[in-house]
């Protein structure tokens, strides 16, 4: 447990120094999966209507769900859960998911930019999906 504290510690340190200020990280341990194929709705938080979450499973090459739909403005929280120690990037916002196998990683965001950007493998840049943010 002490590694990760420090792992968490470290990668915020580390975001803080690229000007991403306002990206927030968190690392949890694994929950009892949920199933969600295809859930690309993302669901509103009770706490905040203008934030969504996304929850997404990324098995071999592919990611569940692929497509991630928002609208400008909105407060994106986005969890990552890799089956294997690996990198995934979204692009358009740069922000890399440093991912530990089985160990969710969630960072939160402002749906600042419209447009389709894609999250991917960094490593091998393989193509994993989607973020579309729309106009508000």
């Amino acid at each position: 447990m002490r590694f990760i504290a420090v792992g968490t510690t470290l990668l915020a340190v580390a975001l803080a120094g690229c000007g991403s200020s306002n990206i927030t990280v968190t690392m949890s341990s694994p929950s009892p999966a949920v199933a969600s194929p295809g859930a690309a709705t993302p669901s509103a938080s009770p706490v905040n209507p203008n934030a969504v979450a996304f929850n997404v499973k990324v098995t071999g090459s592919e990611a569940d769900p692929a497509e991630l739909k928002t609208v400008k403005g909105k407060e994106i929280t986005l969890t990552i859960t890799t089956d294997k120690d690996e990198e995934v990037h979204l692009h358009g916002y740069d922000i890399s998911f440093d991912c530990q196998a089985g160990m969710p990683l969630t960072k939160t965001f402002t749906a600042d930019k419209t447009g389709t950007f894609e999250f991917e493998l960094e490593e091998s840049a393989t193509h994993l999906g989607n973020l579309i943010v729309n106009p508000s």
